[in-house]
């Protein structure tokens, strides 16, 4: 319990997207998040705006992003180039600020969005990324029954890998004022992978190929199974950064707040949710051929 005056740390507000959300659009939620959270931090340090943390899961529809190395003045005409070459296949491009380099978000891989405090949480940087590492591992190391995984990469890259060749999850987030924003992402469907073909993801050498969930098991995987992973996700994420108190250490965002709806947050989160629901955008499944992008190195066997 904490010393008399202090308020018990609350437990983190989560929530599922279930249609796959434009990439842009859901960078302008994290920031409007982070800055709602910031200000009330200054002005009302105890209200809930302030103390409670946020998980946001959901898939994107197809996006290349860039990372802050790919900010370095050595990198930018090699980003020009990847852009120019990439916008032929099909895809959204965005620039972002948070930890690593180019990578893709597309349907069939989760995404997480973890809004956190880490002061609140009594967390380093490194402490909180190493314990999120820790926790997709183990996760799928559960989901592929028994299976060694490596987390991080021997050569030390980031994230996890099923294999010494195969990454089967990324991680990239940015911090400012001890208050977290993007998060990670774990490749559950197949879908993904001929997006990851075209790329070096996160600058990892050629050799080392994307993979996902349903290449190392032989249960049948839909998208029903991704809902399935988000949800398992969110309980691994009450149990790791919730308070020890609480039984699950995860509330629904929806159901937080002073009005019980999700507060500023919560009306955030709906408008974002209606506008996709009624703007009627298609995206390709596939990479769509083109002469700018083929033979590009990697053959996906």
């Amino acid at each position: 319990m904490p010393p008399p005056g202090i308020p018990s740390p609350l437990p983190i507000a989560t929530h599922v997207f279930r249609q796959p959300l434009p990439y842009k659009r859901t960078l302008e939620l994290q920031e409007a998040i982070v800055q709602a959270r910031s200000q009330a931090r200054k002005t009302d340090p105890m209200s809930e705006l302030a103390r409670r943390d946020i998980l946001l899961l959901l898939e994107h529809r197809p996006t290349f992003t860039t990372g802050r190395r790919d900010s370095l003045p050595s990198s930018l005409e090699r980003i020009q180039r990847e852009e120019e070459r990439l916008k032929h296949a099909g895809a959204d491009w965005a620039v972002t600020r948070r930890g690593g380099q180019v990578t893709f978000h597309g349907p069939g891989q989760v995404v997480g969005y973890c809004l956190f405090e880490l002061g609140g949480m009594k967390l380093s940087t490194k402490c909180f990324v190493d314990k999120t590492q820790r926790l997709l591992a183990d996760y799928v190391t559960h989901t592929l029954d028994g299976k060694k995984v490596f987390a991080p990469h021997p050569d030390d890259h980031v994230g996890v890998f099923p294999t010494l060749d195969s990454k089967i999850s990324s991680m990239g987030i940015q911090i400012r004022q001890r208050l977290t924003s993007h998060g990670f992402s774990l490749n559950v469907l197949p879908d993904p992978l001929p997006w990851f073909d075209l790329i070096e993801a996160c600058g990892l050498p050629n050799f080392i190929r994307a993979t996902s969930l349903s290449e190392f098991t032989s249960k049948g995987l839909s998208s029903r199974t991704v809902r399935s992973v988000e949800q398992d996700l969110v309980d691994r994420f009450g149990r790791t950064f919730g308070p020890e108190e609480e039984n699950s250490g995860v509330v629904d965002l929806m159901k937080s707040g002073e009005d019980g709806k999700g507060g500023v947050i919560g009306q955030l989160v709906r408008s974002l949710e209606k506008e996709v629901a009624t703007d009627g955008f298609e995206w390709n499944s596939q990479p769509r051929k083109s002469e700018q992008i083929d033979g590009w190195p990697k053959d996906h066997t």
